[in-house]
């Protein structure tokens, strides 16, 4: 058993093991038994010890209940990391597992989520930055694989699955060395690279055009009236492809790197934030059906607001909502 990590309930005894890393520190141990479907946690005392460590979620603070944390807890924390729809389906199909099997798919994508952790595995240590990112897109390829991804899907790259954030639109997550319109250059990223911006075209389906242009519209509006809006922008390839520039990443100087460091920042969302499992997003979790539209079990301005008490300073916050 490594010996900065506490024995109480250790999860790296797990017969399956994934340690979380943020920002070069080792964070924790997440633990999972298969057919019992068990999660467990157990964060690093060294992590504990350091005056910037944070929790996970409210739901899983640095002291565990007598019995460990629930097992549910842990397992709906690592399921909102996930992407949803065509993402999810292709995830699963690429690595032959089930798409409720939540542990293969984190041990699979867990290199590069939203927010500040890492899943690696517990006998590996997270490589050192890299030199540079490894893999350019040109401009004429991202219009090409725009085009084609009916035919090949955007979550995937020469092979391999680089989609792992939340949500249902197509996405992509690269890395951007400055403003496109500034003649930037576009990378997919390896890691232990860190992703800069996120890019969303249009969907594909008819039901819901000019989606890029509304949300830039919606986003700088906000942006506008001073809200904590992540910053957006339009590139056309000629196709509109929506840039937004991760809130959840901070570009440090480089000091003379060929590629200056990323640092993820900490951020949960509010089924984390509120300890409901991903099928809580909306608001009827339970659909429009006739005989359950009326049920609202899922996150609403209600449950947000309940958040708040979790918050350091609750005026802002709730001022925010």
């Amino acid at each position: 058993m490594n010996s900065t990590t506490a024995p109480a309930n250790d999860a790296s005894n797990a017969p399956h093991s994934l340690d979380l890393w943020a920002n070069g520190q080792k964070v924790a141990a997440l633990g999972y038994e298969a057919l019992m479907d068990r999660w467990t946690l157990s964060y690093d005392t060294h992590w504990v010890a350091m005056p910037e460590a944070f929790p996970l979620s409210p739901a899983l603070p640095f002291e565990p209940p007598t019995n460990g944390y629930a097992a549910g807890a842990v397992k709906r924390f690592v399921e909102n990391l996930l992407p949803e729809g065509r993402a999810l389906d292709i995830t699963a199909t690429t690595f032959r597992v089930s798409k409720s099997n939540i542990y293969a798919l984190i041990s699979a994508l867990g290199t590069e989520t939203t927010g500040a952790f890492r899943f690696w595995r517990s006998d590996e240590t997270p490589p050192p930055v890299a030199a540079k990112p490894p893999r350019e897109v040109t401009r004429d390829e991202l219009d090409k694989r725009i085009a084609e991804r009916d035919e090949i899907p955007l979550a995937l790259w020469d092979g391999k699955v680089r989609m792992s954030i939340a949500g249902v639109q197509d996405k992509m997550m690269v890395w951007l060395d400055r403003p496109l319109d500034d003649g930037g250059r576009l990378f997919l990223v390896e890691p232990p690279l860190a992703s800069t911006h996120i890019l969303k075209p249009d969907p594909a389906r008819h039901a819901t055009p000019h989606l890029v242009v509304n949300e830039h519209f919606c986003m700088s509006l906000a942006r506008r009236m001073k809200l904590p809006v992540a910053e957006v922008s339009i590139y056309r390839s000629p196709r509109p492809v929506l840039v937004v520039r991760r809130f959840d990443r901070v570009v440090e100087s480089s000091n003379g790197a060929a590629v200056p460091a990323v640092r993820r920042l900490h951020i949960i969302d509010a089924c984390q934030a509120s300890d409901l499992p991903e099928s809580f997003k909306y608001e009827r979790n339970l659909g429009s059906g006739e005989h359950v539209r009326d049920i609202r079990e899922g996150v609403s301005f209600e449950v947000l607001f309940q958040c708040v008490e979790q918050t350091v300073n609750k005026a802002v916050t709730r001022m925010t909502l």
